[in-house]
């Protein structure tokens, strides 16, 4: 019985050699260059100079934005496919969109401001994910700089003016407000219903913290906040001229 020989042919060998080589570029560069987890950009509708203030996402697809007023009119943007595609959700004419925050997929809130006849607007609410939004009450004469949302009936926000400022609170979903304190905070973060924190950028930085959901506030650093973000209740992080940690649940900061 005669063996069966195998031929190696060089030519093919070499080529199928080079092939490989130029795969195994293109799937490096690829790698390099799109990174598993990295940024991509995504686009907005035509805003016509307008920029965005603020976003918040109720889950992996679902998400809104709000803008600043141009031409007289500020959008709320909405995404239903986490962010590849935007549309304009709603329009409001001269308000000033400051916090938008959701509770669940269906209930948010933006706090602002627009003047109409000598008054504040400064609360929008809706209950069906943007559908329809409508205004609910809120102390006269006031403007909201930051807002913080715990629940349907439990809001706080912040206004910094030397008349009137201060933390407003309500507990049954703005059919009655009280005042807290009169500190003129420009930023407002609450953990949960009882801890929280709020700043001042001014010529007098400082940051005051609860422990009673607002009822009480407490300087703890003559150094205020841009943005504050805690893990726990113990461990949190603030940004303003640069960033500090907490260990403590926000009663001393180190850098």
């Amino acid at each position: 019985m005669k063996a069966i020989k195998k031929i190696f042919d060089p030519n093919k060998l070499s080529t199928l050699l080079f092939y490989s080589s130029i795969i195994a570029f293109i799937i490096a560069f690829n790698f390099a260059h799109n990174p598993k987890g990295g940024w991509t950009q995504q686009y907005m509708p035509n805003l016509n100079g307008r920029s965005i203030t603020d976003i918040t996402f109720t889950d992996s697809l679902n998400g809104y934005a709000t803008t600043t007023v141009s031409s007289d009119t500020s959008y709320v943007l909405k995404t239903t496919n986490g962010g590849d595609n935007w549309f304009i959700n709603h329009t409001d004419s001269f308000f000033i969109f400051k916090k938008i925050q959701f509770v669940n997929e269906s209930t948010g809130f933006i706090g602002g401001y627009k003047v109409v006849n000598n008054s504040f607007l400064n609360i929008l609410k809706t209950t069906n994910a943007g559908l329809n939004w409508f205004y609910i009450n809120a102390p006269f004469d006031t403007y909201v700089s930051d807002m913080s949302v715990l629940n349907e009936d439990t809001i706080l926000f912040v206004m910094n003016s030397t008349s009137g400022g201060g933390v407003y609170r309500t507990t049954n979903g703005g059919a009655a407000w009280t005042q807290q304190t009169t500190f003129q905070a420009e930023k407002i973060y609450m953990y949960n219903s009882r801890i929280g924190f709020i700043g001042y950028n001014g010529g007098s930085p400082a940051t005051q913290r609860t422990t009673n959901g607002g009822l009480n506030w407490v300087t703890v650093e003559n150094d205020g906040f841009r943005d504050v973000c805690f893990i726990d209740s113990l461990t949190g992080w603030k940004a303003y001229s640069g960033v500090k940690k907490t260990t403590d649940g926000g009663i001393t900061w180190i850098s």
